[in-house]
């Protein structure tokens, strides 16, 4: 989809005091993200295997980074995906015995 050259040219004036320009997104190639940077706890729960009290537990202690967002009673944790794979590589997994 092209935009019309006055609206452009209209943005980069609003934009020109900011040392700022619009191009347009359509031409170029958009990044796309493989791979989030945060899970949210339901993510998180299905990713780990853990129990949401367990993660809760865990993120409280500073086991790995996490955030939350919002008012206190309707927040969302976000918890960042680097640090959280780093405390599960080192999280203590019972070992299943096979007969």
């Amino acid at each position: 989809m092209n935009i019309p050259q006055p609206i452009v040219d209209a943005i980069n004036t609003m934009l020109a005091p900011y040392g700022r320009s619009f191009s347009d997104t359509s031409s170029q190639a958009v990044k796309k993200i493989k791979e989030p940077r945060f899970l949210n706890l339901h993510d998180a729960m299905l990713y780990s295997g853990l129990k949401r009290w367990n993660i809760y537990n865990h993120a409280r202690l500073g086991h790995f980074i996490w955030k939350k967002m919002g008012p206190a009673k309707r927040s969302t944790v976000l918890i960042e995906k680097k640090s959280f794979d780093q405390w599960l590589d080192t999280y203590p997994r019972k070992q299943r015995e096979t007969k």
